[in-house]
Order: structure tokens, then sequence, then C-alpha cells
């Protein structure tokens, strides 16, 4: 999580199916963000909690099946503004 504009420092994702994926959150930013998961924007399936400035987080996400996944941050209009990105999880 870096900026300004808001932005993921990578904006695509790959992992491998598993009962539990981690997604380790580090906010290098100057306000704060989450990360959330889905197969759509308006549709989340995970969110961390709320990651504030110089702070590092951990989001478990259950069940992720192979397929394309998008991630955004949630707060205000930093998903529109640039902090999004895309997952893939591929079949073991």
């Amino acid at each position: 999580m870096t900026g300004p504009p808001p932005r993921f420092d990578i904006a695509h994702l790959s992992v491998t199916a598993a009962p539990d994926v981690a997604f380790f959150l580090t906010n290098r930013a100057h306000v704060p963000h989450t990360f959330a998961i889905g197969l759509s924007r308006d549709h989340a399936l995970a969110v961390s909690s709320l990651v504030f400035v110089g702070d590092s987080a951990v989001l478990t996400v259950e069940g992720l099946t192979p397929g394309a996944y998008v991630f955004w941050c949630t707060i205000g209009d930093h998903g529109a503004e640039g902090m999004r990105g895309t997952l893939d999880v591929r079949a073991p």
C-alpha cells in the first residue's frame, strides 16, 4: 500500500488454490487503507481491517477456488483512483 495516488505496490497477484490463502499487508502510504478481495468490486468475499499508516496486517481468506478475482481498497474513492488489482488463483 502506497501513494499518492493511492495504489498497491503489486497490481497483479497469482497464487495456488489452498484451504487458506494469507495476504501480508504493509501500509507505506500517508493515510489508512484496507484490502478487499472478490469476484468483482461489487461483491467482497473478504476485507481486511483498517491498516493504519506504518502498520502491517495479515488477511487470511478461506476457500478461494481457481479463477479470476479482483482486489481493491474500500476506503472512499481509493479503488476508483487506482488502488485495485487482479488476483489469479491457480489449481493445485
